[in-house]
């Protein structure tokens, strides 16, 4: 179980990284 919690915690981590890398692309181009 708490395995499974990092790993959540992990992934959310990573997707929030990935989407403020994505957004600040974005800012450049525009």
């Amino acid at each position: 179980m708490k395995k499974w919690k990092n790993t959540l915690t992990g992934v959310l981590l990573i997707g929030a990284g990935i989407g403020f890398l994505f957004r600040k692309r974005k800012e450049e181009q525009a």
